[in-house]
């Protein structure tokens, strides 16, 4: 497979699995029993800060084994990767604290899309960036 298909489908890909991953992880927590080993890698509570974590570890996570699948041959794929995770998480709380000063209030169908959103642009951001060579 050539490396723009290798980028694309991946990303495709990535963006399911993250979204999947992370939206678990929101009850993971909880279900087990408030484990604070669970706690590091799982959001606490319903703060903002706490909900970057559901981006965080599973994006990372999944760029770890894509870049162990085929990554290594490319000298800025961690970096272009990186790139759109720091957008995504920059994202979150910029829209979430936009909306809601509009608002007064949030809103919890926008928040689930916020975190959707974010996922996609980390995904988008970073395929644009490796595929520009």
């Amino acid at each position: 497979m050539m490396w723009k298909e290798k980028v694309f489908w991946s990303s495709i890909v990535g963006f399911f699995v993250v979204s999947l991953l992370g939206t678990a992880a929101h009850y993971w927590y909880d279900l087990s029993g408030q484990n604070p080993v669970v706690g590091f890698f799982a959001p606490v509570n319903e703060s903002v800060g706490e909900h970057l974590k559901l981006l965080f570890y599973p994006y990372v996570l999944y760029v770890l084994v894509e870049y162990l699948i085929y990554g290594r041959k490319q000298k800025d794929f961690l970096f272009s990767r990186g790139l759109g995770l720091v957008c995504g998480l920059l994202s979150i709380p910029l829209i979430y604290f936009s909306y809601t000063l509009l608002t007064g209030k949030s809103i919890l169908a926008v928040d689930i899309m916020i975190f959707f959103f974010a996922v996609g642009l980390a995904f988008y951001l970073s395929a644009r960036r490796l595929l520009k060579r």
